[in-house]
């Protein structure tokens, strides 16, 4: 699927996302409960709760691309790379996030925080796949349309703007930047043993 989406970034995005599931399976493969939700510290999160964290922006990010791809399809809109420079919104998200590792950290958002209690990494598992692979259909069903002009409130913040082209790349580089704190997790002192 992803061979035949035209646009360099919403391939890149396709492409990242299933980078992404394999890399949730390798690091949550034969994990037991206790080192699934074992937190280095009292104001850290547990490798449940970034793939929550992860899962939630996905899924909310994924419903927001879909109603608004779709409203771009009902006027007929078409369009493609390049997407122009976005909204500074966009950028100021995307300027952060490419620095992977040394990115400044930002609280999450009310919306996006992982749930403090109750969490199974069985179903976060599967929450983590399906929302991934939704994100990555809508890449390939947005092929075509003009994103830089698709614009909307972000999920986290109702007054602030992103362009659907930003905010399919910075969906994919959020989420490899959780894996990688996730994956942080296991390097942890008082980590338990497998």
């Amino acid at each position: 699927m992803n061979a035949t989406i035209e646009s360099e970034t919403l391939r890149t995005c396709a492409e990242q996302l299933g980078e992404a599931i394999t890399r949730m399976e390798a690091l949550t493969n034969g994990l037991s409960d206790a080192q699934a939700n074992f937190k280095p510290g009292p104001k850290k999160w547990s490798i449940n709760e970034c793939l929550d964290h992860i899962s939630t922006g996905n899924r909310l990010y994924a419903a927001k691309l879909e109603r608004y791809l779709q409203k771009a399809r009902d006027k007929g809109l078409s369009g493609g790379e390049p997407y122009g420079h976005g909204t500074f919104l966009g950028r100021f998200i995307l300027n952060n996030l490419r620095q992977g590792a040394n990115a400044r950290k930002v609280p999450a958002p009310g919306a996006f925080k992982p749930h403090a209690s109750g969490l199974k990494l069985n179903e976060l598992i599967e929450q983590f796949r399906t929302h991934a692979n939704r994100l990555s259909e809508l890449a390939a069903e947005a092929d075509g349309l003009p994103l830089g002009r698709i614009k909307f409130a972000t999920p986290a913040a109702p007054i602030g703007r992103v362009a659907a082209s930003q905010a399919f790349e910075m969906m994919h580089l959020h989420t490899h930047r959780h894996l990688g704190q996730a994956e942080r997790v296991k390097q942890a002192e008082g980590y338990p043993g497998e």
